[in-house]
């Protein structure tokens, strides 16, 4: 089975999403003064390119990444294009930050919003995957989703000075088998950080 395979889950005919993240193991931090709070991790940049860009049999499908303004200001030109994602911000001003990019579907005004434009896309049968890529908001807002399949979480073992945080999650998950990759723990310059899984066990009832 491969990664796009996992991703895809349907519960009662709905498509699921999954969360990527990395954060700092102990103080859960995720951001600083708008970048990452550690020095780039070429492993973990390489997993997080690998694990959520789209591997699929039919090129008709999309993997789709959810954004807050703040955090498609900072993804790359690169990172946009790779493997052919395509992208949706979430702005209450709708404004993208004056990042246009061709793979960008649209801005949406809220989460939900962003979720309904999914639902549309997955009733038209053209949604391979669907990934929650954060700010800190927005994973605390879609952590409590039924819809919320996993969570791709790296934690990186070493605390570095942060001001946004990813938030705690409940017993509702619990850690699974990464399958992703076999290689889940890494060191990089005297930075140790390792791969983890993390499955919502609820049982989905409701639609996006």
């Amino acid at each position: 089975m491969d990664i796009m395979e996992q991703n895809v889950s349907i519960t009662n005919g709905i498509i699921t999403f999954d969360m990527m993240a990395a954060m700092c193991h102990n103080n859960r931090g995720i951001g600083y003064q708008g970048d990452l709070p550690w020095p780039k991790l070429r492993a973990d940049f390489e997993y997080y390119l690998k694990t959520t860009s789209t591997h699929k049999k039919d090129s008709s499908l999309m993997s789709i990444h959810v954004h807050g303004r703040k955090t498609w200001a900072v993804c790359t030109d690169f990172q946009a294009s790779y493997g052919g994602v395509y992208h949706i911000v979430c702005s209450q001003s709708r404004d993208p930050s004056n990042k246009t990019h061709p793979n960008l579907l649209t801005v949406a005004g809220s989460v939900p919003e962003a979720l309904e434009n999914i639902a549309d896309l997955d009733r038209k049968g053209k949604v391979d995957s669907v990934w929650i890529m954060g700010g800190a908001g927005i994973y605390q807002e879609c952590l409590s989703h039924p819809l919320c399949g996993r969570i791709y979480l790296t934690h990186v073992y070493k605390d570095f000075p942060s001001d946004k945080f990813f938030p705690p999650f409940d017993d509702n998950f619990r850690e699974v088998k990464n399958d992703a990759t076999s290689d889940t723990y890494h060191e990089e310059d005297g930075i140790s950080f390792e791969f983890k899984v993390y499955q919502n066990i609820r049982k989905c009832n409701t639609s996006i």
